[in-house]
């Protein structure tokens, strides 16, 4: 279906875009990963650490997209293919697309898919892995930030194009309906799960003669 038909319908009508809108009442507690700087995790409450509405001005300061009024700050504005969050690095079936999402606690991983789909389609191992990443300044094609509260608006990125009554949502693979905006946000008292796995080394237990 993604080379018979996805791929075929996203080059003729650019079917993949949608404009989004991405802010966040909680500034001081959130990050941007910079991938150009081998993903160096920068507040995005300086100066210079926010993304405004397009790749040119991605580095501008991010002071001026400031509502003094109720502490919401904008992160992105602009075309996506794709928005996604989650708070575990896995979205299923091995796809390792939240790689920063257990960096902190009680923070969310969202990542802004801006990459065409056949530039996706070519690096599907490395996006399937969560190596994917695009350091190049004119293009930002992945956009990751970290953060307990995010408010997400979603509208048609084609201008002529009649607004929908809303877009798809999916929560943990299961459509939840029909939205134009959205806000996720981290519970404060998370569910916590058993492992299973052992504890990593502390204090090496000193080799004897007869292990060796």
């Amino acid at each position: 279906a993604l080379v018979s038909k996805t791929l075929p319908k996203c080059i003729l009508n650019q079917a993949h875009e949608i404009q989004v809108k991405i802010s966040t009442r909680q500034p001081e507690s959130t990050l941007w990963i910079d991938h150009r700087r081998g993903d160096v995790a920068r507040s995005v409450s300086s100066s210079g650490s926010g993304l405004a509405s397009s790749a040119s001005t991605a580095t501008s300061d991010v002071d001026h997209h400031v509502d003094t009024d109720t502490n919401e700050i904008l992160l992105y504005k602009g075309k996506a293919g794709i928005v996604a969050a989650g708070t575990a690095p896995y979205y299923g079936g091995g796809l390792r697309l939240f790689p920063f999402a257990c960096m902190h606690p009680n923070k969310m991983h969202l990542r802004v898919g801006r990459i065409h789909p056949i530039r996706g389609f070519l690096n599907i191992p490395k996006i399937f892995s969560g190596e994917y990443r695009d350091k190049n300044d004119d293009t930002f094609g992945c956009i990751d930030f970290i953060g307990p509260q995010l408010e997400i608006e979603v509208s048609s990125a084609q201008q002529q194009q009649q607004e929908q009554d809303g877009y798809p949502l999916q929560h943990s693979g299961e459509s939840i309906g029909i939205v134009n905006k959205f806000q996720l946000e981290v519970v404060e008292n998370p569910v916590r799960f058993i492992t299973f796995m052992s504890r990593r080394p502390i204090e090496e237990a000193p080799t004897t003669i007869a292990e060796l």
